[in-house]
């Protein structure tokens, strides 16, 4: 078979349209893979703030908490993200706002960020759910 003279080159054309394209595929994957890395992380820090937060308000040490003891090796890790804890009488919301460092998404748009918000419901034993410690005896 013998190839026509306008012919030639095609290939090559088709190959680098498809590099370009795998290419952009492969960076989009990246963007996504960044993203769900941070949610995951944003999730287990706020989780884990408000869990220790509600722990330490069982204790009565509502004046005496700091984020940089709970979080003990990790709070080296989170320098740039904004965590906003709101305490309640029976609930500690805490959330974790990170930046998102993208390859392809931040062309597109200028601020990117991911945030995950954690609730934990206190249960103080003289509340409802214990009856108001009528089964409890205390001996004061």
């Amino acid at each position: 078979m013998k190839l026509k003279d306008n012919e030639n080159g095609n290939i090559s054309m088709i190959v680098l349209v498809f590099i370009v394209f795998i290419c952009i595929f492969l960076i989009i994957i990246l963007d996504f893979s960044n993203i769900f890395i941070k949610r995951e992380k944003t999730e287990n820090i706020a989780e884990m703030l408000s869990l220790a937060v509600s722990q330490e308000l069982l204790s009565f040490e509502y004046e005496g908490i700091n984020v940089a003891d709970i979080l003990n090796t990790e709070y080296e890790n989170i320098n740039n993200y904004e965590i906003d804890i709101n305490i309640y009488y029976d609930e500690v919301s805490v959330t974790a706002k990170a930046p998102l460092n993208l390859f392809f998404v931040n062309r597109l748009m200028k601020k990117n960020s991911i945030s995950s918000t954690a609730t934990a419901k206190i249960l103080y034993p003289w509340g409802e759910d214990f009856e108001y410690c009528k089964k409890f005896k205390f001996s004061f």
